[in-house]
Formats: C-alpha cells, sequence, structure tokens
C-alpha cells in the first residue's frame, strides 16, 4: 500500500517520493521510498513476465503541481500495485 508522498528538494529541484509500505503475512513490514521512475521500470519489467497488467497512472508535463496532482497519481498507483499483485501469476511469485 502507498501511504503517502513526501516532496524533497534535490539539487534545488523539487523530487516526489511516494512510500509503499509492505506487510508480508509473517507480520514483518516495512517501508520503501519510490520516485514515479521507479515505477516505470518495474512495470517495463513485469510487462516482460506478464501479460495483462494495469497501466500506470499518466505522467504529468505539468511545470508545478498541486497537492492534489501527487495525491491523483498516489491512488493511481496504489491501484495499479493492488491489481498488479493480485494477478494470479505475479501473486503466485510470492508465495
Amino acid at each position: 500500500m502507498i501511504t503517502k508522498y513526501e516532496i524533497t528538494n534535490e539539487k534545488g529541484r523539487d523530487v516526489v517520493y511516494f512510500l509503499v509500505k509492505v506487510i508480508k503475512k509473517n507480520c514483518f513490514t516495512w517501508t520503501l521510498q519510490k520516485r514515479y521512475s521507479d515505477f516505470v521500470e518495474l512495470n517495463k519489467l513485469l510487462c516482460q513476465k506478464f501479460k495483462g497488467l494495469p497501466e500506470l497512472p499518466g505522467k504529468t508535463y505539468k511545470f508545478t503541481k498541486t497537492q492534489e496532482d501527487h495525491e491523483k497519481r498516489r491512488q493511481g498507483l496504489e491501484i495499479y500495485l493492488q491489481v498488479s499483485y493480485s494477478s494470479s501469476k505475479l501473486n503466485a511469485l510470492f508465495h
């Protein structure tokens, strides 16, 4: 689940990180910080192995993004992860 996003300043520009909370059945949890580009790379790799995965939310080219823009992307990425994980072949990799 993507719990939230954080905006940090790196080399004079704002960078958005999405916080992905991973929960294993045996109660282990950890949180990863990932950028949208990390999801793009993940999607490329998964699409090489699996068919029928959902599309990522679109990339926005607005110079300034609002909190609403970031929240929409967070929600879209959350849906992407949930639907991808629920794919039977992909889900079998984790069990």
